[in-house]
């Protein structure tokens, strides 16, 4: 995600380029300035980015803020962006100016990870449970929501036990089933 961010002063003069102090701060991301030299950087981590420069240079660096959500993160996060002047320009002393900007990360779907053994072992003639069969979704999905899973053998049949875990067959053959 990248958007611009414009600085102004209005008693900022061409001949004379006050030293800013900006500061910028998310919660669920990472933020990233591409920066030139004449930075003077006091914090420069994922989260947070705390710099001295002029309003030229902030400007043309601010024109290519780039944001990157936390990995499975969805949701609001805020840019939290404040910019002091030292009272370099103007009347009055120092002034501070404080901005949140909204942002909103929309969720993208997470494949579901079936989580099983690498192999089953049963004895020839006796029923094999497949217990060990889970399946994780990193979006944590209410457990009321349905899904579906195929279980297919090449060799005896496959059938579920009872109805007591909530598990129906829609599609059932001997070495083939498909569960809801």
């Amino acid at each position: 995600m990248e958007f611009p961010i414009p600085i102004q002063d209005v008693d900022h003069f061409e001949d004379h380029s006050p030293t800013l102090r900006i500061n910028m701060s998310v919660s669920h991301g990472t933020i990233w300035l591409m920066t030139e030299v004449g930075f003077k950087w006091y914090k420069n981590s994922t989260r947070e980015l705390i710099f001295e420069c002029d309003i030229g240079k902030a400007n043309d660096a601010l024109k290519k803020i780039q944001y990157f959500p936390d990995t499975n993160f969805y949701g609001n996060d805020t840019l939290n962006f404040t910019i002091e002047d030292y009272g370099h320009t103007g009347r009055g002393g120092p002034i501070t100016t404080v901005w949140a900007f909204p942002i909103w990360v929309s969720p993208v779907f997470d494949v579901l990870v079936a989580n099983l053994p690498s192999s089953f072992l049963g004895s020839e003639n006796q029923t094999l449970l497949l217990t060990q069969i889970t399946v994780t979704d990193i979006e944590n999905i209410p457990p009321t929501q349905n899904v579906t899973a195929n279980i297919t053998v090449t060799a005896g049949t496959v059938d579920t036990i009872g109805t007591s875990l909530g598990i129906s067959a829609a599609y059932r053959e001997t070495s083939e089933m498909v569960m809801i």
